[in-house]
Order: C-alpha cells, then structure tokens, then sequence
C-alpha cells in the first residue's frame, strides 16, 4: 500500500473524529483514571512486574 493513501485515510479518520468530537484517547484515559490515586498507577512498575513475572515463568 501505498504511503500517500495511508496519510490520507488518517486524515479523513482525523476529520470525522473532529467532526463528532471523539475525544482524545489520552482525555479517555484520564477519565478512567479519575479516582485512581497516582501511586497505585505506575506503568514502568507494573511493566517490570509483568517482565518479572515472564522471566520467572519462562526460565525457572
């Protein structure tokens, strides 16, 4: 495929989500997160848990 038509088909998605004011996928996120305090949030440890985890699993 070419790189021009996925440029476009991104623009076009970008429009409509515009035109409909889809919100941002970071503003949903928030709003999932509302309540949720910030400590117990924390990707890099939770991505070092999950690494751990795979590693134990996988090579004992």
């Amino acid at each position: 495929m070419q790189v021009k038509v996925i440029i476009n088909a991104c623009a076009i998605l970008h429009n409509i989500a515009l035109h409909y004011r889809v919100p941002h996928p970071e503003e949903l996120l928030r709003e999932e997160l509302d309540g949720v305090e910030e400590e117990h949030f924390n990707p890099q440890r939770e991505g070092l848990e999950v690494r751990r985890r795979i590693v134990a699993q996988h090579f004992p």
